[in-house]
């Protein structure tokens, strides 16, 4: 049964340090989401076992998450879970789980088989920016798989048209969250720019995002050039 006393954070914490990962993230990546989408249950689910049940913020959240969703359905084969009692649920599948902090950008996604516990943060100067340019983000991985963080950084890389680097503004990067650009960017080389035969790539998937960069609607259909809700054409077809 849920623990009243702890809050979402003490119970991810708490699942990962009984599943071993690191208490330091392996990996931190930074950059800049590319669309605002809105908020709504579907774009952050809240916890139902710590009590969390309804409270949801429609204020527009990065798209960062749903691009992390995007790769543990497409290279790690996982089923996404909202578990209603415990994360220990989520043992039962290959399933995985995303939960948003209520109105914030702050969100963690969880899955025990590969265990990986990755938390993504995004911060704008401006309380109420709308507008993704206005936006830093960190993704900080926690894992002892040394194929999942360059994976993930792959992923993330190949959403952006000429690369995350180069559609990067690091000095809003660096102001948000006190990190040197040239960390940052060497970070990204160091993943983008490695081969690991181990790294998971489904034959036959396709490389563009399961999501709608507009309104966030699921694509069921990878063989779609358009959104079949909004009519946006999808980033990175022909």
């Amino acid at each position: 049964m849920p623990d009243n006393d702890k809050d979402l954070v003490e119970v991810i914490e708490g699942e990962a340090d009984a599943l071993g990962l690191p208490k330091d993230p392996t990996v931190s990546l930074f950059g800049q989401p590319l669309k605002m989408l809105p908020g709504s249950p579907d774009a952050a689910d809240i916890a139902i076992f710590v009590f969390i049940t309804a409270s949801y913020s429609m204020k527009p959240v990065i798209d960062t998450p749903m691009h992390i969703r995007d790769y543990f359905e497409g290279a790690l084969h996982l089923q996404r879970c909202k578990p209603e009692l415990s994360i220990k649920e989520l043992s039962d599948g290959p399933y995985y789980a995303q939960f948003r902090e209520p109105a914030t950008n702050l969100f963690y996604t969880f899955t025990p088989d590969p265990a990986v516990l990755v938390v993504i943060t995004g911060k704008s100067p401006g309380s109420r920016s709308g507008k993704a340019s206005d936006y830093a983000f960190a993704v900080d991985i926690y894992t002892n798989a040394t194929n999942i963080p360059r994976g993930i950084a792959r992923h993330l890389n190949s959403l952006y048209m000429n690369g995350i680097v180069s559609s990067t503004n690091w000095d809003l990067v660096q102001s948000s969250f006190q990190v040197t650009q040239e960390e940052c960017i060497e970070t990204w080389r160091r993943l983008i720019g490695s081969e690991d035969p181990d790294e998971p790539h489904p034959a036959g998937q396709s490389t563009l995002p399961r999501f709608c960069m507009k309104c966030g609607k699921r694509l069921e259909d990878d063989r779609l050039k358009f959104c079949p809700y909004c009519g946006t054409k999808r980033a990175g077809s022909a």
